[in-house]
């Protein structure tokens, strides 16, 4: 059973459920069959980037600034879905929900549950499904929340696509990206070794056994940055052409529904030895490497973009 959408990913092994993208690497059947059960891949707010669909725990935790008094009496409340008023008027960051003072994001734990939309709920559903009937039949089950994944061979033949494949089409026919709301909303990202890493890891460590994990990059960064990143590496690349990459564009659209920050804690996972080895410049080089050995991209940022306009998926702000 699986949820993914990439018509590219072969079926999985039927020893691993997969409920996520593991694009670009998959952990070998060899590895599978040398344990007596299975883990259940789920997405933290998955596989499709920083402008993507929410995931389990997409409603990060949140609380008031240090420096406001207002906190101690506050204190942390779970971020709650922003309304359409306020991103139609270019209200982007979120409040506290008791005294409407501006907010500050907190990485998000396993403990923080909080599905948003059907696609969330059937996440934390196969969740709920694989440790319950895992401990009654005395089957090792391990629930893995991912990051943002990054790596070679994700497809680019996704009107729903993450980050760095957008940025980085973009930048390969010479367009500016378009960042939504402010590109100030904040992602960790990792890299697709990294995932096989911990997937191994999963399949291998008992102590793993019924329990939930995220796994992610461990730190954080906003989605100008991560363009900005995507440029640096787009340049090098490119440096033997003339022409100057441009700046992103940020026309004050929104996707609705979407998260605005969501950043994994991952102290549990570290805690039995696994941490990220990646830097999303390394990630983003292996995407930009890989996107130029191909010769069939094409350029559907276009018809991508209207699609997600002509659903109300992408829509714009009143005034900013």
């Amino acid at each position: 059973m699986t949820n993914e959408k990439n018509r590219e990913q072969p079926p999985a092994h039927r020893g691993l459920r997969s409920g996520g993208r593991s694009e670009g690497e998959r952990v070998s059947e060899r590895e599978v069959e040398k344990v007596n059960g299975y883990s259940l891949l789920v997405n933290h707010g998955g596989k499709r980037g920083v402008e993507q669909e929410p995931g389990i725990t997409n409603q990060q935790i949140t609380n008031n600034k240090p420096t406001d008094n207002a906190a101690k009496r506050c204190g942390v409340f779970a971020g709650v879905m922003r309304s359409e008023d306020h991103l139609k008027r270019g209200a982007w960051e979120m409040v506290c929900p008791v005294c409407g003072k501006p907010a500050q994001w907190q990485w998000t734990p396993e403990s923080h549950v909080s599905p948003p939309n059907a696609y969330a709920m059937a996440k934390y559903s196969q969740e709920i499904q694989a440790i319950t009937f895992g401990r009654r039949y005395g089957i090792p089950s391990v629930v893995l929340r991912y990051s943002i994944v990054q790596g070679p061979r994700q497809s680019f033949y996704n009107a729903y696509s993450g980050a760095c494949r957008i940025f980085s089409l973009n930048y390969y026919f010479g367009k500016s990206p378009t960042l939504y709301e402010d590109g100030l909303q904040c992602r960790d990202f990792v890299n697709i070794h990294d995932v096989v890493r911990a997937n191994i890891l999963a399949l291998e460590d008992d102590r793993m056994n019924d329990e939930v994990f995220n796994v992610g990059g461990d730190r954080a960064y906003t989605v100008r940055e991560f363009a900005e990143i995507v440029k640096e590496q787009m340049s090098e690349v490119r440096s033997q052409k003339s022409e100057k990459l441009p700046d992103p564009e940020v026309p004050g659209l929104y996707r609705f529904g979407d998260t605005r920050n969501a950043c994994s804690d991952i102290s549990k996972i570290k805690a039995l030895g696994w941490e990220p080895e990646y830097s999303p410049e390394k990630s983003v080089r292996e995407y930009v490497d890989w996107l130029y050995e191909q010769d069939n991209v094409e350029d559907i940022l276009e018809y991508a973009e209207r699609t997600m306009k002509d659903m109300g998926v992408v829509r714009s702000a009143d005034q900013r």
